[in-house]
C-alpha cells in the first residue's frame, strides 16, 4: 500500500486495522469480524416503527434449518415492496445479524419489506450452497 495516496485522517483508522490474511486462519477471522460487530451493535439504536421477526425455513431445499429475518414497518396500508438482503462477507463471513441498521434504514427510507437470509458459510458449505440457501 502507497501511503502517499491515503487521505491523513483515513491512515490513522487503517493503522490500527491488524494486518492478516482471512484465508490464513478464516476460524480467526470470523471470530474477530463477530466481535467487531458486538462491538458496533451497541452504537446501534433499534427503530420503534421497524418490526422484525425470525422465522426458520425448512420445507423446500437442502437447508432444514434456514433462518430468514423479516423487516417490515410497524404501520403499513396496502401491499409493500419487498427486498432480498443478503449480507456481505463474500460467502464466507458475516450474518443476518452484522447488518440490522440497514435492514432497518431500508424498511424506514423506502417503505418496503426485508427479508434477510443467514445463508450457509463456505468453504463448509461449498457453492452453491450459500446460493441456494438464498434461492430457498
Amino acid at each position: 500500500m502507497v501511503k502517499k495516496q491515503i487521505d491523513p485522517e483515513l491512515l490513522v483508522v487503517l493503522e490500527k486495522i491488524p494486518d492478516f490474511d482471512i484465508w490464513e486462519n478464516l476460524a480467526n477471522t470470523r471470530v474477530l469480524r463477530q466481535a467487531f460487530a458486538e462491538k458496533q451493535k451497541t452504537h446501534l439504536s433499534t427503530m420503534d416503527h421497524v418490526l422484525f421477526s425470525d422465522h426458520r425455513i425448512s420445507e423446500e431445499g437442502d437447508n432444514t434449518d434456514l433462518r430468514v429475518r423479516v423487516y417490515k414497518p410497524a404501520k403499513a396500508d396496502g401491499p409493500l415492496p419487498v427486498l432480498l438482503w443478503i449480507h456481505g462477507g463474500g460467502y464466507v463471513l458475516g450474518s443476518i445479524d452484522f447488518e440490522v441498521a440497514a435492514m432497518e434504514r431500508f424498511v424506514h427510507e423506502v417503505g418496503c419489506i426485508v427479508i434477510a437470509v443467514e445463508y450457509r458459510l463456505a468453504p463448509e458449505h461449498p457453492y452453491p450452497a450459500p446460493l441456494d440457501d438464498c434461492y430457498q
